[in-house]
């Protein structure tokens, strides 16, 4: 076997310990990451449900449609409830005959998206 050929062999070999390295890490993070969403996830429903219960609470007392500053400047929001969902965005409140409803507009913080949330379902 010439020289370049085993060269050539070994930096195969290499490549492919690297390539093999990389997806595996790749790989970890993604699964380590998923439980992570999941947990940001629930936390986001929690304070959806939290603040329908609130929203609801003062909308049944007032007959109007609150905002979540308003709910905040009349104590209806619990100590340190934030205005804003998990990824960092408002959350929004709307009022028909189904009651308020609380929305998110999820991870990738855009409204109208699939991976949307609501207290509405």
């Amino acid at each position: 076997m010439s020289r370049s050929l085993a060269r050539a062999g070994v930096t195969r070999l290499e490549a492919a310990l690297v390539a093999g390295g990389l997806l595996l890490v790749g790989g970890t993070a993604a699964v380590l990451a998923a439980p992570r969403e999941a947990s940001v996830e629930q936390r986001a429903r929690q304070e959806l449900g939290q603040l329908q219960r609130a929203a609801g609470d003062w909308h049944r007392e007032h007959g109007a449609c609150p905002t979540i500053s308003v709910l905040r400047r009349d104590g209806a929001l619990a100590e340190g409830m934030s205005a804003e969902d998990p990824w960092g965005e408002r959350y929004r409140l709307s009022c028909g005959e189904e009651g308020v409803v609380v929305r998110s507009s999820g991870k990738d913080r855009r409204p109208g998206t699939a991976d949307d949330l609501s207290s509405a379902g």
